[in-house]
C-alpha cells in the first residue's frame, strides 16, 4: 500500500507542479503583444498630441488672418471717407456692405470659435495605461514562474491525505466480514 501511495505521490509532483507548455506559450504571447501595444498606443497618443496642436495652431492663424482683415477693410473705409474723391460714395458703398459681410464672417468667427472649444474638448489627452498594461505583463509573467513551492506542497499534502484516507477506507470495507447470505425461506 506504501508503494502505490509513494507512486500516486510521485505521479502527482511529476505531471501536476509546473505550468504546462502551451500555457507558457500563450502567456509569453500575451506579453509580447501587450508590450507591441503598449509602443503602438505610444506612438498614437504622440501623434494625437501632435495633431491637436497642429489644429490649434490652423485655428489661430486663421483668427489672426481674420482679425488682419477686418482691420484692413477699416482702414480702407477710413481712408476713402478722408479723400471724398468724386465716385467714392459708390466705393464707400460697396465697402460698407462688404464691412456688413465681414460682421457675418465675425458670427461666423464665434460659431469657429465654439468649434475650436467643441474640436479642443473632443481631442483631449488620452488616459495613460502603461501602469495597468504593465500590471498585466506582471500577472501573466508569475504564470511563467510555475506555480510556487508552498502552493504546490500545500496541494500535495492536500491530494496525499485524501489518498491516504482513500485506501484506507478501502482497507477497512475489505477487513469488515461480508454479511450472511440469507437462504430462502419454505
Amino acid at each position: 500500500m506504501k508503494s502505490l501511495l509513494g507512486t500516486l505521490v510521485l505521479a502527482a509532483v511529476v505531471t501536476g507542479c509546473a505550468t504546462p507548455p502551451e500555457a507558457n506559450k500563450q502567456t509569453k504571447l500575451t506579453i509580447a503583444i501587450l508590450t507591441e501595444y503598449q509602443q503602438a498606443e505610444g506612438d498614437f497618443a504622440a501623434e494625437h498630441a501632435r495633431s491637436t496642436a497642429y489644429l490649434a495652431s490652423i485655428a489661430a492663424q486663421r483668427r489672426k488672418a481674420l482679425e488682419v482683415h477686418d482691420q484692413v477693410v477699416k482702414d480702407e473705409v477710413a481712408l476713402m471717407k478722408a479723400v471724398a474723391e468724386p465716385g467714392a460714395i459708390a466705393v464707400h458703398e460697396r465697402v460698407t456692405t462688404l464691412v456688413a459681410t465681414v460682421s457675418q464672417n465675425a458670427a461666423a468667427r464665434h460659431t469657429d470659435s465654439q468649434l475650436q472649444a467643441d474640436t479642443v474638448a473632443l481631442l483631449k489627452p488620452l488616459p495613460n495605461t502603461t501602469a495597468a498594461t504593465d500590471e498585466t505583463k506582471k500577472a501573466l509573467g508569475k504564470l511563467l514562474d510555475g506555480v510556487p513551492k508552498e502552493v504546490r506542497y500545500r496541494e500535495l499534502k492536500g491530494y496525499y491525505d485524501m489518498a491516504k484516507k482513500s485506501l484506507e477506507d478501502a482497507k477497512a470495507t475489505l477487513d469488515q466480514p461480508a454479511p450472511a447470505a440469507s437462504s430462502p425461506s419454505p
